[in-house]
């Protein structure tokens, strides 16, 4: 028998050579922590509320950025 007379032979053993390729590409890929989503990025009134915690500004500035913000 020579090798190209295998027929479907030979093609089901490629299939199961290259199913276990692909679930260990899966699994090495979930190990590694998958897909990373970036954290959206924070909304006007969020930084106004952040810098306003850290002391970057005082409430009077505060609340006119506030207002400013909801026009």
């Amino acid at each position: 028998m020579h090798f190209w007379d295998m027929g479907w032979q030979h093609d089901a053993m490629a299939s199961g050579w290259f199913l276990i390729a692909l679930v260990a590409v899966i699994v090495v890929f979930i190990w590694r922590g998958g897909v990373t989503r970036t954290p959206a990025p924070e909304s006007p009134k969020d930084i106004v509320k952040r810098r306003y915690a850290a002391g970057e500004i005082d409430q009077q500035t505060y609340k006119r950025m506030l207002v400013e913000l909801s026009k």
